[in-house]
């Protein structure tokens, strides 16, 4: 009896330790695009979820375009990987944010409010008639010319809380669902 209570302690132990490993992640956070929630230096605790499990609000961690006009100047972790650290604006079917394109690599320029290549500030030179507020009835995964649209299937929205120092959403657009890594659960540590 007491050999069986041993033996099922130890299956137990080993099930949990072999499910947190495969769910949590330790993440180290560098930068200053979350400040104040999350400050460079930081640790934090990720539970691997799937974008069906996230909800607006939520600190999460995704995986950065590997090219395109906004590098990250992040250091690759142990896996040889860049991960940011945004908070989740958008889901599928939400409206885009203001400054959000539907498309990636169609945002502004950090820091100057231009669309790259332009510089216009989104939303100016629009033709008449081609007016749609956020919000309204665009297709999802379309954006009008002064902004509105929808998140389209199996993409979200991200900004950092820190937004004059964030690459984001607005410089990248909606990310696919297969970036994101998961969900802060808490901070483990400060610098």
């Amino acid at each position: 009896m007491l050999l069986t209570s041993v033996a099922l302690g130890v299956i137990v132990i080993c099930t949990g330790a072999v499910w947190a490993r495969r769910s949590l992640v330790v993440v180290s956070v560098q930068g200053t695009s979350m400040e104040p929630a999350v400050v460079d230096g930081d640790r934090v605790l990720v539970r691997r979820r799937r974008l069906r499990r996230v909800k607006v609000g939520d600190i999460v961690v995704l995986e950065p375009p590997p090219d395109g006009p906004y590098r990250s100047a992040a250091e690759a972790g142990p896996d040889g990987r860049v991960w940011n650290v945004k908070r989740v604006a958008a889901l599928p079917g939400d409206p885009l944010p203001p400054g959000v394109p539907a498309e990636p690599g169609t945002g502004t320029k950090p820091g100057t409010g231009t669309k790259p290549g332009t510089g216009t500030k989104p939303g100016t030179g629009t033709k008449p008639g081609r007016h749609t507020e956020p919000g309204t009835d665009a297709e999802p995964g379309k954006q009008t010319e002064s902004g509105g649209g929808r998140v389209g299937p199996g993409t979200f929205a991200v900004l950092g809380d820190n937004l004059a120092d964030s690459i984001d959403s607005r410089h990248r657009g909606p990310y696919p669902a297969e970036q994101l890594m998961g969900v802060v659960v808490r901070r483990l540590s400060t610098r």
